[in-house]
């Protein structure tokens, strides 16, 4: 049988629009409502025919604690109804920043939201599978231990594609990395070999950024700025503000997840940015900018699609 998608509120759209590229794919139905003192009162629709002896897959967008305890309840309920197996999609692992201690007292959050979910029972044929994108440091992935160690994905070839047919080609393009850890994390998507390489070092003054450059030239060159996520911006903005400094023609940016409090994502508003990529990881933040300049969005839709594709499915089109 194909498999049922189910998925949080904010991920309807995005959920509809995998269903449009994989026609097979049933929707699942959830009533999210809430109970007068706040605490959620949630109802899982045609559990017989939807849940039991199925194959589903959740996808999921974790925006506040409050979601966290909704998203688990859930995914336990599913389990516990008789799912045949659980695939978890969660585009953007959020706390992902908070994945170590660096000050004695520090509580590393990324690794508790990992056993929390590592936690879910195991369905009839195992441990949940699970899918992540773009986190925040690879190292996450030993935060899981209950038998199924997540999946990695990148969207950095889907961001290649729209470099080669919608971001003004390939000509006289260079790619930065604005911290040690950016390279760290896309340095072999872009490899020397076949990009020109720029490379910075950042250092704070208490909450002031210092962006200097340290390796490469921008020159006379169209540079895509390239991070994981946006939370105030100010890493980008500053990096950008340093390679036009230098002679950059263009200052760019792609990073997948525009988490963006507060609605940071203004700043680029007035800036010299030709353009600000990201994904619809974070729906909200996406709807926002959509069709503002200079924002584009990537939709994942098409790649969600083809991740949650049944084997079946995979072999026929081989």
């Amino acid at each position: 049988m194909h498999p049922v998608l189910f998925f949080d509120p904010c991920m309807r759209a995005t959920a509809r629009s995998i269903r449009q590229h994989q026609s097979y794919i049933e929707l699942g139905n959830i009533s999210w409502k809430g109970f007068a003192d706040g605490w959620p009162n949630l109802f899982i629709h045609d559990r017989k025919t939807c849940v039991k002896h199925r194959d589903l897959v959740y996808l999921a967008h974790l925006r506040s604690e409050r979601d966290v305890f909704r998203f688990w309840a859930v995914l336990r309920a599913l389990i516990r109804y008789g799912a045949n197996s659980l695939h978890l999609v969660l585009p953007y692992f959020p706390v992902g920043t908070m994945d170590r201690v660096i000050r004695d007292g520090e509580v590393v959050t990324a690794m508790s939201l990992a056993s929390l979910i590592d936690a879910l029972p195991h369905t009839r044929h195992g441990a949940p599978d699970i899918t992540l994108f773009d986190v925040h440091d690879p190292h996450e992935r030993f935060y899981f231990h209950n038998g199924a160690l997540p999946e990695f994905e990148t969207t950095m070839p889907y961001f290649h594609q729209y470099l080669r047919q919608e971001g003004g080609g390939l000509a006289k393009v260079a790619i930065c990395f604005p911290d040690e850890g950016a390279f760290k994390r896309y340095g072999c998507q872009f490899p020397s070999s076949l990009w020109q390489r720029i490379f910075c070092h950042k250092t704070r003054d208490g909450k002031k950024r210092n962006i200097k450059i340290i390796e490469g030239n921008p020159r006379g060159r169209r540079v895509w700025i390239v991070d994981d996520l946006m939370l105030s911006c100010a890493t980008l903005l500053e990096c950008g503000d340093a390679l036009l400094r230098k002679g950059a023609v263009e200052v760019n940016a792609y990073a997948p997840h525009g988490v963006c409090p507060n609605h940071s994502w203004r700043k680029f508003l007035k800036s010299r940015f030709t353009r600000v990529v990201i994904t619809d990881s974070c729906p909200l933040i996406a709807h926002a900018v959509q069709g503002t300049h200079p924002f584009h969005v990537l939709p994942l839709a098409p790649e969600l699609a083809k991740l949650i594709q049944p084997e079946q499915e995979r072999l026929k089109g081989a």
